[in-house]
């Protein structure tokens, strides 16, 4: 369930990101890092506009379903966001 969870949320974020539209290898060209760095600090300047995107939803995804009650907590008690 959280896979799938995860993965709608993402595909939700391609449109709500309003990401262009890809096709083909013009996408593709640069090489793709191995694991995709996730989260604010992720440094996607070598990558091709679809790998952007990607990361672009798989951020969105994560934000969304990040716990609320959990992170205001975080908030208030001084917690870097880094560290959850």
């Amino acid at each position: 369930p959280e896979a799938r969870r995860f993965t709608a949320v993402h595909e939700v974020g391609h449109d709500v990101l309003e990401a262009p539209a890809c096709g083909g290898d013009a996408c593709d060209e640069a090489p793709v890092p191995e694991p995709l760095p996730v989260g604010g600090d992720a440094n996607v300047s070598g990558y091709s506009p679809h790998q952007r995107a990607e990361v672009e939803a798989s951020v969105f995804a994560a934000e969304f379903l990040a716990p609320a009650v959990e992170l205001r907590r975080a908030f208030l008690d001084g917690r870097a966001a880094t560290v959850l």
